[in-house]
């Protein structure tokens, strides 16, 4: 991953541990199926990157994708919804089923859940501009 990250021939938007929103296709030989190499999942025409594993966009052919850490009904969260979660202070609430088991009653519980949706600052400092929007992050600086 170290050869995208700090790489100058690509404006990297989002990455985690497997994975890279870049501006340009890859070149043709690190793109494979082949163990080791990088797949194309999408190519999208708009996006958000809100946190950690929290992001939505838009396909080139139309189709909203979105991953969320944690939260069982994508379907209830819009590209403009995390849009609108880049303001800072702003959040949205929402409720999802989750499974519980209890191992030693042996019994599996469906409830309804809250999940409350925002930016956190856990592992990047959020850079916000005059109109309090969120448009960049950066890495935490360790101090002694």
């Amino acid at each position: 991953m170290l050869l995208f990250k700090n790489n100058p021939k690509y404006n990297l938007y989002y990455t985690d541990t497997d994975s890279i929103f870049i501006d340009k296709p890859l070149s043709d030989n690190l793109v494979s199926e082949e163990l080791g190499k990088m797949k194309l999942e999408y190519v999208l025409k708009d996006a958000v990157f809100l946190a950690p594993k929290v992001y939505a966009g838009m396909t080139d052919d139309g189709k909203f994708i979105s991953k969320i850490k944690g939260f069982t009904d994508k379907s209830l969260v819009t590209l403009e919804d995390l849009e609108g979660l880049l303001v800072k202070g702003s959040y949205k609430s929402l409720k999802h089923t989750k499974w519980f088991r209890n191992m030693s009653e042996g019994s599996i519980s469906i409830m309804s859940t809250p999940y409350n949706l925002v930016q956190t600052q856990n592992k990047r400092t959020i850079v916000f501009n005059d109109q309090d929007k969120a448009i960049d992050s950066k890495a935490f600086t360790i101090k002694n």
